[in-house]
């Protein structure tokens, strides 16, 4: 009896080693897979060892359905599943097989059950979205890309040209209408691409209107794209009206012909308020101080490792043709080290760049000390304009900097008539 039970033992832990054994050698060949080149003959091998080896048995579902071998993938994937019911990548091979063979009632089951079992997965919701647009069906199609989009920002570059068509194909449009009423999760992404792609600015335009009649929130990033594509369209006064539509109301009571021009209102860089950042040469930000307008203004620090070459500060303008304009500001110079200094400009904003005035250039030390300049705008080709803080020199060499600058109580005023130099030549 004893001798029975050794002999039992032994078979038994045999059977063991062999099992651990043939699944240590099926995961080793498995492994080996990525770097053979019949890749199917390698998942075949490893079934040899392991019937039930969940990997093999779903690439080889994969393999089968490249090949438009659609029974074997049917029944690569039906196995793979049972081995491995949370599967995704196997029940949408089995989708796509039953689809390709005309099961299509099994096809639909499949699918059903596998957007219940796994509503997040990308496999599964792709294969779903292509059966129903073979189908025809785009209004389940888009319910299916909604779900990829949200869940899975990878799909923004190929799902993103083909809504475009979408927005501008009129028989499509309507099926939008629930994700920008919602909005979709993705929809402030996607109206973004939209406004800086070719998009029909009328498109654009009834899209962002129709969202504000819905009484839906507008990010500022969606607010910001809209505004910069009426810009780009040259949609000035829109785009203004657009731009003070995203403002609090005590932020309004800081527009004026200079936005924030005292910068206690401490709006964001955007569109038609200030515009400046910081860089290697450059420190820009808004500081407390004493002895300027408020309790802010704006702060200015140079090194010397590279030329000024770019504005430092500022603000998109909208004054009227064929009037005139006196701009004043304050300063106060901390040691600002450069011979030509910095000045003021104000220049048309479209192709030309023109530079309509400027102002004498300030450097130095000094204490907080008033300056202004007049400047006129042309009949034509000038309806929007710039306002900025430059290096005084157009040389390169003289515009590396040292020091600092501050600025504060930046206004633009409308010159009466009898104002101005032109005014005073003529009296005299």
């Amino acid at each position: 009896m004893l001798v029975f039970y050794r002999v039992l033992l032994v078979g038994f832990f045999s059977g063991i080693l062999y099992v651990v054994h043939a699944s240590f050698m099926a995961n080793v060949i498995a492994a080996s897979a990525q770097y053979a080149d019949d890749k199917e003959a390698v998942y075949q091998n490893v079934l040899t060892w392991q019937p039930d080896h969940k990997e093999a048995l779903s690439q080889l579902s994969v393999i089968s359905l490249q090949k438009k071998s659609y029974e074997n993938a049917v029944s690569f994937a039906r196995q793979a599943i049972q081995v491995d019911p949370t599967n995704g990548r196997a029940m949408s091979v089995l989708i796509t097989a039953y689809d390709a063979l005309g099961e299509l009632r099994q096809a639909e089951k499949a699918l059903h059950l596998a957007t219940k079992l796994w509503p997040s997965h990308a496999y599964v919701r792709v294969q779903s979205s292509e059966f129903w647009a073979k189908r025809g069906d785009m209004e389940k199609t888009l319910a299916e890309w909604d779900i990829l989009l949200a869940r899975h920002s990878a799909f923004y570059k190929d799902l993103f040209p083909i809504l475009k068509v979408f927005v501008e194909t009129e028989e499509y449009q309507h099926l939008l209408r629930p994700y920008f009423e919602g909005p979709a999760l993705w929809w402030d992404r996607f109206f973004i691409y939209l406004t800086r792609q070719d998009t029909p600015i009328g498109i654009i335009t009834e899209f962002y209107q129709n969202r504000l009649s819905e009484g839906s929130v507008v990010s500022l990033e969606e607010r910001n794209a809209y505004v910069n594509r009426l810009i780009k369209e040259k949609q000035w006064s829109h785009a203004f009206s657009a731009w003070m539509g995203g403002l609090e109301k005590q932020e309004r009571q800081s527009v004026s012909l200079v936005t924030d021009g005292d910068f206690e209102a401490l709006l964001k860089p955007s569109a038609f308020s200030w515009s400046y950042r910081s860089r290697l040469n450059v420190k820009t930000k808004v500081v407390r101080v004493r002895g300027g307008q408020g309790k802010y203004a704006f702060k200015v620090t140079f090194n010397k490792r590279k030329p000024v070459t770019s504005s430092v500060l500022s603000q998109r303008l909208l004054l009227e043709p064929e009037r005139s304009y006196t701009v004043t500001f304050k300063s106060k110079m901390e040691g600002l080290k450069n011979d030509q200094g910095i000045k003021w400009i104000v220049k048309c904003a479209d192709q030309t760049h023109q530079v309509l005035s400027e102002s004498i250039a300030v450097k130095g030390r000094s204490k907080w000390s008033e300056s202004s300049f007049d400047v006129q705008i042309p009949e034509a080709g000038c309806s929007s304009q710039k306002l900025e803080l430059v290096a005084a020199s157009r040389f390169h060499h003289e515009r590396f900097f040292q020091g600092s600058a501050s600025f504060d109580d930046i206004k633009i005023e409308p010159m009466t008539l009898g104002q101005g130099k032109d005014s005073a030549d003529d009296k005299s």
